[in-house]
């Protein structure tokens, strides 16, 4: 009996050190984002927040699925940056 609610605890440690992990990652991208678009945070906030809430749904899948999702979450943050920064300066 003592195993099975062993291992239970260890598997909540786990996903809790995973959620934990994400947040840390989503945190680390999010400030770079802010620090390299700051002028043209009212393009990007936008995107920022569908990435977000994306973000919370991903928790709910398998981490390594998870992980690769966020990784072309960032690509698509970046991208949409990148996006914001060329029309601002093209003047559209």
């Amino acid at each position: 009996m003592q195993i099975n609610s062993l291992g239970a605890a260890m598997k909540a440690m786990r996903e809790l050190l995973q959620l934990t992990a994400m947040l840390v990652l989503w945190l680390v991208v999010v400030t770079v984002l802010i620090k390299v678009t700051g002028p043209y945070l009212d393009l990007v906030m936008p995107a920022l927040m569908v990435l977000g809430k994306t973000l919370v749904a991903l928790m709910l899948l398998p981490m390594m699925l998870a992980i690769a999702l966020v990784v072309l979450l960032v690509a698509v943050a970046m991208l949409t940056c990148l996006g914001a920064l060329i029309l601002h300066r093209a003047g559209r």
